[in-house]
C-alpha cells in the first residue's frame, strides 16, 4: 500500500514540473513573438507577398480559422523570399478566402532576417 501512495506522490510531481514546464514555454514564446513583431513593426520593410498555399489547421466554435500559408517576396535587394506562418484570422470562415493561393497581401519583413515575416493585413488575430 505505501508504495502506490510513493509511486501516486511521484507522478503527482512529475505532472506538476511538466505543468510548470509547460507555462514558462508558453511565456518565454509569447515574449519572443512580441520582441519579434515590435520589432519588425519598428524597422521591418514593407512589401506585397504572394501566397503559395494555405492550408486550414483548425477551425473553433467561434467560426474563426487558423491556417498554415506559405508565401513569397521579393527584397528590396531583388531577393526572392519563402516563409511559412500559422495565422489565426479574427473573422467568420468567409475571410480565409483572402489567403488563397495567388492572393497578394501586404507583409513586414526584417532586413536583417528576411524569413521574419509579418502579415499587415486586417483580421488576423495571431501569428507565428
Amino acid at each position: 500500500m505505501d508504495i502506490i501512495i510513493l509511486i501516486g506522490k511521484i507522478v503527482s510531481v512529475i505532472i506538476t514540473v511538466l505543468i510548470i514546464y509547460a507555462l514558462i514555454s508558453a511565456t518565454i514564446n509569447t515574449k519572443k513573438l512580441t520582441k519579434r513583431n515590435e520589432n519588425l513593426s519598428n524597422g521591418g520593410i514593407s512589401t506585397i507577398a504572394t501566397i503559395q498555399s494555405s492550408q486550414r489547421t483548425s477551425v473553433d466554435r467561434n467560426g474563426k480559422f487558423s491556417l498554415l500559408i506559405s508565401l513569397n517576396f521579393k527584397t528590396n535587394d531583388g531577393e526572392i523570399i519563402s516563409s511559412k506562418l500559422e495565422i489565426t484570422l479574427s473573422r467568420s470562415i468567409l475571410e480565409h478566402e483572402k489567403y488563397s493561393p495567388g492572393s497578394t497581401i501586404k507583409v513586414i519583413y526584417n532586413p536583417n532576417e528576411p524569413t521574419e515575416v509579418l502579415i499587415l493585413e486586417k483580421g488576423i488575430e495571431s501569428q507565428y
